[in-house]
């Protein structure tokens, strides 16, 4: 894709961040980089300054991924660009306190750098991810990657007295973070499904290991918890009580779902990179399965 810088007086933020999203989409990371930087000057309003420097924490958080999964930076190196990612999306909060994905990559650059460095030496970092996550959430409840992003945190993170944990809101989080996107594609407000939603899912129910039993049993719980809750993450914490839940295990459930993932994605002939990596990330799941 051979890609063209617009002189400036045709310049367009919204055709700036559309082409920023298609390289995303293609793992055209550098290139995403140097449109982004290059537009940087020409934005003065605050609100497009935001859409500008979220994307460009979003844009350090892959290239660190990339890179790092390739062997061609080092953990330190890694770290590092993580850090830089968050400080982009500082500068968006600072542009636009209420931009949801400011919030969402702040906390994404954050959950890396834990993952890489360790979870036991990043538990600093977790209730800060959580606490963007939730604002990410004030300013847009239908975030369904922020429900993902904190089951991840509630199945990974230890529980009391170390941290806060808990792998039974992970799951309601989890399905809060499907159904989501799910009513999303439905509407046609996003095109493409983000399966890493699902494998997330899968795992928290395999880690849970509910039997169908204890899933029927638990609901009348769970839904006067999620009655009661008034804060809006609070209460998707017992998401489950609201939902009538097929008739297996959560392992079985979790083993239909990874399943789904892969059949699904092996079919679509020409994979994205998020879609190569959502796959990998379904076989190493399903590994881990048996």
């Amino acid at each position: 894709m051979t890609l063209l810088i617009l002189p400036s007086v045709l310049f367009s933020e919204n055709d700036v961040f559309a082409q920023s999203d298609i390289l995303d989409k293609t793992g055209k990371y550098q290139e995403d980089k140097s449109i982004l930087l290059s537009a940087e000057d020409k934005i003065t309003d605050p609100v497009g300054k935001a859409e500008l420097y979220w994307r460009l924490s979003r844009v350090w958080l892959n290239i660190a991924e990339t890179d790092f999964l390739a062997k061609r930076i080092n953990t330190n190196a890694a770290l590092k660009l993580y850090e830089e990612g968050e400080r982009w999306a500082d500068k968006a909060i600072s542009s636009n306190s209420r931009n949801a994905s400011a919030y969402f990559w702040k906390s994404a650059n954050a959950g890396m750098w834990g993952q890489t460095k360790g979870i036991l030496d990043s538990l600093f970092k977790a209730q800060p991810m959580s606490d963007n996550l939730r604002l990410c959430l004030k300013n847009d409840p239908s975030f369904f990657d922020a429900f993902y992003v904190l089951g991840e945190l509630y199945e990974k993170l230890p529980g009391w007295p170390i941290s806060f944990g808990n792998i039974e809101y992970a799951v309601s989080l989890g399905r809060k973070a499907a159904d989501l996107m799910d009513t999303k594609l439905r509407s046609g407000v996003i095109k493409i499904k983000s399966y890493v939603v699902y494998v997330s899912l899968a795992s928290h129910l395999w880690i849970r290991n509910w039997d169908q039993a204890r899933r029927v049993s638990s609901k009348p719980d769970l839904l006067r918890q999620y009655n009661e809750k008034s804060d809006y993450v609070d209460r998707n914490c017992f998401y489950e009580g609201t939902l009538n839940l097929k008739n297996m295990r959560d392992r079985d459930e979790a083993m239909e779902i990874i399943n789904m993932v892969i059949r699904e994605l092996e079919a679509i002939p020409n994979r994205s990179t998020a879609q190569e990596k959502d796959l990998r990330k379904a076989r190493e799941t399903l590994a881990g399965f048996r």
